[in-house]
């Protein structure tokens, strides 16, 4: 697997302390968000560019964390 621009970053979301992971696998950008403390993961996105990936993780990850 050829995984490229790793990044984690560790922000607030809803309240809740969430971890961003995003990479890129050959042409697409992944993002996975999970909840800092137990860790898991609670939203993923994938799309051609880095923000697309990053803005449809977080957009689940809120709906999920507003329910």
């Amino acid at each position: 697997m050829d995984q490229r621009n790793y990044q984690e970053v560790e922000q607030e979301l809803k309240g809740q302390s969430i971890r961003v992971i995003t990479y890129q696998i050959g042409q697409r950008y992944h993002c996975h968000i999970e909840i800092k403390d137990p860790g898991a993961v609670i939203a993923r996105g994938s799309a051609a560019t880095l923000s697309e990936a990053r803005s449809a993780a977080l957009k689940k990850a809120e709906a999920r964390l507003s329910k």
